[in-house]
């Protein structure tokens, strides 16, 4: 039975031409972005390379929120909640089975563009970085499948795409970073709590690679149980 679940998930990824085009979008551009990104200092080693791969990847997961917000929002529109809840009248089974496909289809797509674009730095600047490039990825995917959690959330709890996309992407793109400069205590907010993930060497105003994970997973799990439990308990439409 749940293999019937998990499958009908799936299909409802493959089906949908947003989540499809997201996911073209995602294979292509990261690589592109990881050759073509500004310059990273003049020093030309190992460094230079780890940044453009990692600020690659932190720019990246604005392509995973906005899939996870589709891929969570479309329940809620044309009746498609109480669709679903047809074939899965269990609403813990069906939220839990919905999280678990998703966290499935961002590991394999963050792997894939992760390798791609160690691939393509290697064969492009013709060095041979793959070994030392690939142990920086495991801090990046964590802290990237943590803030898609939030957003699958917050989507959950606000019925809304447009929300988690505003709050989500203006903190990558640099809110965060602004009210830092006002509130020491935004540093421990997700998004810049795991900016050290992103980071070949940790800067000092940040939370360490270990620390900000922790801070963001507490985050991503105090959202999801109070998204799930909301999820239970309110009337579908």
């Amino acid at each position: 039975m749940v293999k019937d679940y998990i499958k009908s998930e799936f299909l409802k990824i493959i089906y949908n031409k947003w989540l499809c085009i997201n996911t073209v979008v995602l294979i292509i551009f990261t690589p592109v972005i990881c050759l073509f990104l500004n310059n990273f200092g003049k020093v030309v080693n190992i460094n230079y390379y780890s940044n453009k791969l990692l600020y690659s990847l932190y720019l990246a997961q604005i392509w995973f929120i906005v899939f996870s917000t589709i891929y969570f929002g479309e329940e809620y529109k044309k009746s498609m909640l109480r669709t679903s809840m047809l074939s899965v009248p269990n609403r813990m089974k069906f939220f839990l089975t919905k999280q678990l496909c998703f966290i499935i289809y961002a590991s394999i797509m963050f792997f894939i563009i992760s390798l791609v674009s160690i691939i393509v730095i290697n064969i492009y600047y013709c060095q041979n970085y793959f070994l030392n490039l690939i142990k920086l990825i495991l801090p990046a995917y964590i802290s990237t499948i943590e803030l898609c959690l939030l957003s699958s959330s917050l989507v959950m709890i606000s019925k809304s795409q447009v929300f988690p996309l505003s709050i989500c992407i203006s903190g990558i793109l640099g809110l965060g970073s602004f009210l830092a400069q006002f509130f020491k205590a935004a540093y421990y907010f997700p998004i810049l709590a795991t900016m050290n993930c992103f980071f070949s060497i940790n800067c000092t105003q940040y939370l360490n690679v270990e620390k900000g994970i922790l801070c963001q997973g507490i985050w991503s799990i105090a959202f999801l149980l109070f998204s799930g439990i909301l999820f239970k308990c309110r009337n579908i439409k």
